[in-house]
């Protein structure tokens, strides 16, 4: 495998169908094209380690691939699993934003319910009250007696 050169003979865009009679075949059957994206990238990455050349073609044979082309493609890839890392670790991210934000209604909601039954047992001994003192003095009038 390798690269084509010259000018683009037709218009290339993906249909994202799993359907294997209209999908691209980079979608319909990406494991493979995964497969042969590692392969190529490492072959080249290894002829650019080596100092051969990318591709190893003459200039009778066209324009060469530059050297480092190998570790550009590598550098590619790693720049590739990074980025899908890092938009996997965003969408956790926001799963952890949604879920600290419903637990912070669910708390402020507890603390407003506290804060109302509080308010009620305040006003409940402050309306007890006069009754507990009006009983005790009843109940000392009767023991002195």
């Amino acid at each position: 495998m390798g690269f084509i050169t010259g000018e683009p003979l037709a218009h290339w865009h993906h249909r994202d169908s799993t359907d294997e009679t209209v999908g691209n075949s980079i979608v319909v059957d990406a494991v493979h094209h995964r497969i042969d994206n590692l392969a190529i990238r490492d072959r080249y990455a290894r002829q650019s380690m080596e100092g051969d050349g990318a591709s190893g073609s003459s200039p009778k044979d066209g324009p060469t691939e530059p050297t480092e082309l190998g570790l550009m493609l590598v550098s590619a890839e790693y720049y590739h699993r990074l980025e899908q890392r890092m938009k996997h670790q965003d969408a956790q991210i926001t799963k952890l934003h949604e879920a600290m934000y419903d637990l912070h209604i669910s708390v402020r909601q507890g603390l407003l319910q506290l804060r109302d039954t509080r308010a009620k047992i305040d006003h409940l001994e402050a309306t007890v009250k006069p009754f507990f003192r009006t009983v005790a003095q009843h109940v000392k009038r009767i023991g002195r007696r």
